[in-house]
């Protein structure tokens, strides 16, 4: 696999928290730790599922200059697409409960040659808690459990941008339309779409 799903998160969760409820398998103290992590990593993911509202900049009203009477709106309701595809809705953004999670694509978290968490990691892990002896079994429970709680919490670093080149938003906001209409006379965000999608990518001649 490639990155945890939720579904397999819901169901290692299951079988801890079975595990924990009648008393068997390792240590109660890494059990609880492990279902924490667990549970705290659905909540997060699913809280970063679907927006809870949506914040824009909208116009009153259109002129032969374009649009006018501008105001930021913020609404639990997705204002309709032929508002954003004509530019009467401008910087639209997704709000959510939580951040949307980073993903590393490319990384087995079960496997155990998995480098971010090793045998060193969970055996300084369970020391740290407890001084009773640590068995293999539990070692690698460990290590699922600390694997499940950092899949998510890091990224990989964003690439700079090149020389020439400039980070833009693909949809344009009020103040780059106004922009293009007061030095150019054209008010287009359908035009600036049409850019974005012709431009080269980096590293692309």
């Amino acid at each position: 696999m490639n990155n945890l799903s939720n579904e397999q998160v819901r169901q290692r969760l299951e079988h801890l928290e079975d595990l924990n409820s009648r008393g068997v398998g390792t240590k109660v103290s890494s059990q609880q730790f492990e279902i924490a992590c667990l549970r705290e990593l659905l909540a997060y993911r699913e809280a970063a599922e679907k927006p809870v509202a949506y914040s824009y900049k909208y116009a009153g009203y259109e002129t032969c200059e374009g649009f006018q009477d501008w105001s930021d709106e913020i609404s639990e309701e997705s204002p309709p697409d032929w508002m954003v595809e004509t530019g009467k809705v401008t910087d639209l953004m997704l709000l959510y409960a939580a951040p949307p999670l980073p993903v590393w694509l490319g990384v087995d978290w079960a496997a155990p040659s998995t480098h971010l968490v090793n045998d060193d990691m969970a055996l300084a892990f369970c020391r740290a808690i407890s001084d009773n002896p640590v068995g293999s079994d539990e070692i690698e429970e460990v290590k699922i459990g600390l694997r499940a709680a950092l899949a998510n919490y890091a990224a990989p670093q964003l690439p700079a941008v090149p020389d020439g080149w400039a980070l833009v938003p693909i949809e344009p906001t009020a103040e780059m339309l106004d922009a293009s209409w007061t030095h150019h006379g054209i008010h287009s965000p359908s035009a600036w779409r049409t850019m974005i999608a012709a431009a080269p990518k980096p590293g692309v001649k």
